[in-house]
């Protein structure tokens, strides 16, 4: 039971982490940055490919995150007839985890010229993420007794808000004071070498180092 509630530590943190803090902040700045290099104005709006159809970044990402929980109320009921059939909820489980997973850490390689696709990979982690959620629960009949569900959903809701919390707040630390954790000074020095000023050099660095700290958030 210990290890069923220890799941929602985990499971929580994409929720708080790539679907609330920290993704949406570091979507926007990209997709901003990204259509203004293509000449659109600081104002917006900031167009972004989607499906093969130019809308604006927010709108791409609503329409993105529309899509994913669509797909999952088609496809949650097959697999889960499936796999109460088959006695195989362990395994879907472990399959959404998984593609979840590598999905969120290959987010790390979200730049301005991989905007489709982070939207794709993004896609990917929330349908595996809701998918996952689905089989998990399904446990909950199985490992406990009906006088004790109320107590060991609390528990595990608990963990996933203590963990999401604690990786949140060290996620943070890393990218608001990156030169205590990045080499700031050395990056900032190679753009001084280039002609650039001291203190647009400091800038640049401290960005660049800030945007890796947000990509390494994604894959934790």
């Amino acid at each position: 039971m210990f290890a069923w509630a220890m799941y929602d530590w985990a499971n929580s943190v994409f929720a708080l982490t790539i679907r609330t803090a920290i993704f949406p902040i570091y979507y926007n700045a990209v997709t901003k940055s990204a259509a203004i290099a293509q000449g659109a104005s600081e104002n917006g709006p900031y167009w972004v490919h989607w499906l093969g159809m130019k809308v604006d970044n927010s709108v791409a990402y609503s329409y993105n995150t529309s899509l994913a929980f669509l797909l999952v109320s088609f496809i949650t009921p097959i697999l889960s007839g499936v796999a109460d059939f088959a006695g195989k909820k362990k395994l879907m489980m472990q399959i959404f985890c998984l593609i979840g997973s590598l999905a969120c850490m290959a987010l790390y390689f979200f730049t301005q010229n991989t905007i489709s696709l982070a939207l794709w990979l993004l896609l990917i982690a929330t349908i595996s993420w809701n998918g996952s959620l689905v089989f998990y629960n399904a446990f909950l009949p199985e490992i406990a007794t009906e006088d004790r569900f109320d107590k060991l959903s609390a528990t595990g809701f608990s963990l996933g808000y203590l963990g999401s919390v604690l990786l949140l707040i060290l996620n943070l630390v890393v990218i608001q004071f990156p030169q205590t954790f990045f080499p700031v000074a050395q990056k900032q020095l190679l753009l001084m070498q280039s002609g650039i000023s001291e203190a647009e050099s400091l800038k640049q660095a401290i960005s660049y180092y800030e945007a890796m700290a947000s990509r390494w958030a994604f894959c934790r």
